[in-house]
């Protein structure tokens, strides 16, 4: 999966691999930010476009590894994030129950959600 979030939208491409070790897409999603969540630092965005897209898959993403690419180094170290406050607790509390790793990649890098 890869997620990208700007102040004004976020974004991400969910792929999959088929046998031939071909990357194949699963889902985008592409989403406006509110004018509150305009004010969020640019690592809090990103924190909830993984978690808009693992709602979006969720079906499938609760029984999968998943990894997942971000161009915000912060998001590397989920598990060592404390919450500030009651909707990034719950926020976490939901990405908990699924088994990933955020790997980080620079921004140029990740065109494909750039495009949503």
């Amino acid at each position: 999966m890869y997620t990208d979030a700007a102040k004004t939208e976020l974004g991400s491409v969910c792929l999959q691999f088929d046998d031939q070790n071909k990357p194949q897409v699963c889902s985008y999603m592409s989403l406006a930010t509110s004018d509150a969540q305009q004010k969020w630092l640019s690592y809090q965005l990103e924190l909830y476009a993984i978690g808009m897209a693992f709602r979006q898959n969720e079906t499938l993403f609760l029984q999968s590894e998943i990894k997942i690419f971000i161009d915000t180094a912060v998001c590397v170290a989920l598990e060592k994030y404390k919450p500030m406050n009651a909707r990034k607790t719950r926020l976490i509390a939901y990405l908990s129950q699924f088994n990933f790793k955020v790997h980080y990649i620079p921004g140029r890098m990740n065109r494909g959600t750039d495009a949503l």
